[in-house]
Formats: C-alpha cells, structure tokens, sequence
C-alpha cells in the first residue's frame, strides 16, 4: 500500500512539474521597428495619441522616436531620411498581438492614407541593465559579403562601450508587418543599445572597423533613445 501511494505522490510530482519547465521565459524579447514620414499632420497627432495605452496593453514601450533632426541621424550609407520607432515587448510574440489586437487595428484607420510606413517585427536580447539615457545605432547590411566577422566585431564593441546588441538578424527573420518592399533592402539588421554618452566612440569604432567593408554596404541611423522613466 505504502508503495502504490509513493509510486502515485512521484507520478503526480512529474505531471506538476511539466508546465513548470514548459513556462520557463527564454530571455528573448520583442521588437517594434517603424519607418516611415507622416503627410497629414493632424493624422499624425491622433494616431500619436492613440498609441500609449495600446502599447501598455500589451506590455510594450518606446525605446526611441525620432524623426530627422529630431533623434534621427543618417550616419553612413543610402537609408533615405525619415522618421523612427524602436519599441520593446517583453516577449517576440506580444508584438503580434499587438499589431493584430482590434484597439491597435482602429488606432491604424486614424493615419490611413496620411503617410507612408515600413514595419518590422523582430526578436532579440533584453536591454542592458545601465541605467540612464540610452541611444540606438541601426544598422542594415545590404548583403554581398559575409556579415558574420563584422557582426561580432559589432558585439565586441558594443561590449567596449557599455552597450548590448539587441537585434541581429538576417533579414528572413525581420518580417515585414506593413510596406510594399523591404525599404531600404537589406540582408541583416543589427540593432545595438549604449550609453548615450559613448555612442560616438562607438560609432567611430564601428566606422574604422576593418570587418565592415566586408560585410558588404552598411547604412547606419543612429535614434536618440527617450529619457529614462
């Protein structure tokens, strides 16, 4: 008797223990990548309004928003001036909900036909535990060249200067949410977070590496991240 109640005490013990290691979080997070320029302003203020509690909805939040000469700086390469979005969800698949949820479908009929947008859906590490101001470089490797010495190149400098590589992904991985083509065409993205004091020293790291040319052309934006809080 005393056996058939262990034998059944360790089999209830396995059954609890299943969802308990299914749930276990992977670390990964979401990303939100938005580029594009308004022409209606009006339309831009109510979608701009509509926004924020959607976002906190669904556990998401502003990293950076830019536009050009206003956190949207074009450091090297052909990607077309315009504004910026990088935006972080606590799991890669709360950016789909997201982007599908009913409330972010209505907020999107307030800026329809009032500007041109492409839209990313990425994965990626979690932000760095620094606190303070923090700022983006994005980075698109055209392609025509292997990416992978100069992708860790981007690592180990980014490392350096107190800074994560958030996104690297090829662009297969990156889909595309809204936008007729995959402006500015690229075959990997990276996506990396620093300090905003050491943002130049690294862009100029960045820029000096001998690795990037043979990545093949790299269009670099850098986006001011928000203030912290």
């Amino acid at each position: 008797m005393r056996g058939a109640i262990r034998a059944a005490l360790a089999a209830l013990a396995l059954l609890t223990a299943v969802p308990a290691l299914a749930a276990e979080p992977t670390g990964e997070r979401g990303y939100l990548l938005v580029m594009g320029s308004f022409t209606d302003p009006e339309k831009r203020k109510a979608y701009s309004a509509a926004l924020p509690p959607i976002y906190a909805a669904h556990g998401g939040r502003y990293l950076g928003v830019g536009g050009p000469g206003r956190g949207v700086e074009v450091l090297a390469g052909d990607w077309a001036p315009r504004g910026m979005v990088l935006a972080l969800f606590e799991r890669p698949g709360d950016v789909q909900a997201f982007w599908d949820s009913p409330a972010y479908r209505a907020a999107v009929e307030l800026r329809r036909d009032g500007g041109a947008f492409d839209v990313l859906r990425l994965a990626g590490a979690a932000p760095g535990a620094t606190a303070g101001r923090k700022s983006y470089l994005v980075e698109f490797i055209a392609g025509g060249g292997d990416p992978a010495p100069y992708r860790a190149a981007a690592a180990r400098i980014a490392a350096a200067n107190g800074g994560t590589v958030l996104v690297d992904l090829p662009a297969t991985a990156a889909p595309l949410l809204e936008g007729g083509v995959r402006v500015p065409g690229f075959a990997h993205l990276l996506a990396i977070e620093l300090p905003a004091e050491a943002a130049e020293a690294a862009w100029t790291a960045l820029g000096a590496a001998p690795e990037r040319a043979g990545a093949g052309p790299v269009s670099t934006v850098r986006l001011a991240g928000l203030p912290p809080g």
